[in-house]
């Protein structure tokens, strides 16, 4: 999808802030926090642990069907920020005069806003789901004219120091929990949102292809053709800016089909459990359908281990080249193509790693094999501090932005020489860039 990815990483997950917000929402996204160097997915909660936590959500989940949307007597339409692939529209809470930017993501079941913003909210009462979280209840949600009201959404440290989204807004994420009131159309090429009662309301939808949806709590679900008769369920991820992320279990499902290993990525991954390494590789996916629509040979993600995620995911990497309309009330999703996709040639990264800040830390967090880190001698996990001669051994919240939004591989060219902290071992490694195609 994109210009240069947020941090050319993908966040894939199942936590928006991995490990450190314990919120409630997408709860078989599993808990991933960086990826594939090149994209950056809406990184939500982390998965529910136990059945009491289970049935909490259950109750959330009924709470918010007691949200209403104002009938519309036309459709809403305004215009959307879209940066690195996110969409992000502005928003009225309670009494706010001014509207604030919220992340718009279909993959995710809760909505969440922060807390600092919370705090100048009157919101109704919290139910306290941890220390840091809360659920609670907004009187009214202004999305222009149209009025939204008792919608529920956690509160949590949204904009909480290395929470790399809260760099594109610190507000917070509008999920499904929100969508599913409503019937959405999202014009990529016009960076248009419309909002309506029912689908009679909108266009485009009568000539594009139509999809049957699940729903797997508020968030859509759709069949994705691998080939050769291989069918996988996928979930419409607008919180996502990568392509296609397949399941290890979807992945052995389709052990039939030839699904080329271009590269693997091997990532640091902050949990509830602590860091923990997995793996993804980069495989290209020969004959990708949607509904009928052909999509590949796509470069794809697939799972390495078994992992708590229920379903893959279509990302806007995709779905941007589209006029996507979302009918929760008939369950149907419609494509109609706007642009060809790109042929999805191979991550062409400079270098082969992604680093990240964590502590105030400059990390490698990513490293893909085979590329120009491993050959020189870089590891996952090893702490820069310096490349050539710029300064990374403290790192504040600006300097952590400033590398999501511009992140290493795209501020440096040529040969790299980077000095490394390894445990108590200082290491000093030149890497020489990989030719571009």
């Amino acid at each position: 999808m994109i210009v240069q990815k947020l941090s050319q990483a993908l966040l894939i997950g199942a936590a928006l802030l991995a490990g450190t917000l314990l919120i409630f929402g997408d709860i078989d996204r599993r808990d991933r926090f960086e990826t594939c160097l090149q994209s950056c997915p809406v990184n939500q909660t982390e998965p529910i642990k136990s059945a009491a936590d289970r049935l909490l959500q259950n109750q959330l989940e009924r709470l918010d069907l007691l949200g209403r949307l104002a009938p519309l007597k036309t459709p809403i339409s305004l215009p959307f920020d879209y940066r690195d692939g996110y969409i992000l529209v502005p928003l009225r809470l309670n009494q706010m005069t001014d509207p604030a930017l919220f992340l718009l993501d279909s993959g995710a079941w809760a909505s969440i806003v922060d807390r600092r913003l919370a705090s100048t909210l009157p919101l109704l009462p919290e139910v306290e789901l941890n220390p840091q979280t809360a659920y609670s209840l907004i009187r009214t949600i202004h999305l222009g004219e149209a009025r939204f009201s008792q919608m529920g959404a956690i509160v949590a440290p949204f904009s909480a120091a290395d929470q790399p989204l809260s760099c594109l807004s610190p507000n917070g994420v509008m999920g499904a929990s929100f969508l599913h009131h409503g019937t959405w159309q999202i014009n990529y090429r016009d960076r248009t949102l419309t909002l309506a009662s029912n689908l009679n309301q909108l266009s485009h939808w009568q000539t594009a292809r139509s999809l049957p949806f699940t729903l797997h709590h508020q968030t859509p679900v759709i069949p994705i053709e691998l080939g050769n008769g291989v069918e996988i369920q996928a979930v419409v991820d607008t919180g996502w800016n990568g392509s296609v992320y397949l399941t290890h279990a979807d992945a052995r499902r389709s052990g039939n089909l030839s699904l080329a290993v271009k590269q693997v990525m091997a990532t640091q991954v902050e949990t509830l459990r602590g860091m923990e390494i997995q793996q993804l590789a980069m495989a290209q996916a020969p004959d990708l359908h949607v509904g009928g629509l052909p999509l590949g040979p796509m470069n794809i993600w697939v799972e390495q281990q078994p992992s708590a995620q229920s379903y893959s995911l279509l990302g806007s990497d995709v779905l941007e080249h589209f006029i996507v309309t979302l009918d929760w009330t008939g369950q149907r999703l419609f494509l109609k193509p706007i642009s060809s996709l790109p042929s999805h040639s191979p991550i062409t990264e400079n270098y082969g790693f992604q680093a990240l800040p964590r502590q105030q830390q400059l990390m490698i967090t990513g490293l893909l094999t085979p590329s120009p880190i491993a050959q020189a001698g870089g590891r996952l996990g090893d702490q820069i501090l310096a490349i050539n001669g710029d300064d990374y051994r403290h790192m504040g919240q600006h300097q952590f932005c400033d590398l999501v939004i511009n992140p290493v591989g795209a501020r440096y060219s040529g040969p790299l020489e980077i000095k490394l902290k390894r445990g108590n071992q200082l290491l000093s490694i030149t890497v020489v860039p990989a030719s571009q195609p």
